[in-house]
């Protein structure tokens, strides 16, 4: 069931947008990609992504700047950053943010990322979570209603 699942990849990188973009199709994804922050976020805005894979220093202020754009406009999407070479800084600005992984390029394993987006794709919102909740009868309530 992971067609429905949408991937964005936001990377400068011709040929990674390729590698991962097959590879994740190949998975059952449906994938999404795009060279720069702003061509990213404004797929996001228009967009259902369950997952984005950012590069760190994807050009028009980099992946963080990005993630933290992500946030602050409440976009509902998981994200993992792509790093070649990050620094200490980014990792812990990544961490705070809340990133959902960090992989860097020249040492990736497909299949440790492939395990990673389909954990992160597959968890149900939390507003879904609270919909569904509120759908269903409060059972203490019922009883103390004499239903």
């Amino acid at each position: 069931m992971e067609g429905h699942y949408k991937i964005l990849i936001v990377d400068e990188e011709d040929e990674i947008r390729s590698v991962y973009s097959k590879f994740l199709t190949k998975h059952g994804f449906e994938v999404g990609t795009a060279s720069h922050r702003s061509e990213g976020l404004k797929k996001l805005r228009e967009e259902d992504f369950d997952v984005a894979l950012v590069d760190l220093k994807i050009p028009e202020t980099g992946g963080i700047r990005m993630i933290r754009e992500v946030l602050e406009e409440g976009i509902d999407t998981d994200t993992v950053i792509l790093s070649r070479g990050g620094r200490k800084e980014d990792v812990v600005q990544a961490i705070n943010l809340g990133i959902g992984g960090w992989f860097e390029k020249d040492e990736i394993r497909m299949e440790e990322l492939l395990k990673k987006v389909r954990e992160l794709a597959e968890v149900m919102p939390l507003e879904d979570v609270r919909r569904i909740l509120s759908a269903v009868p409060d059972k203490e309530s019922e009883i103390r209603n004499g239903k």
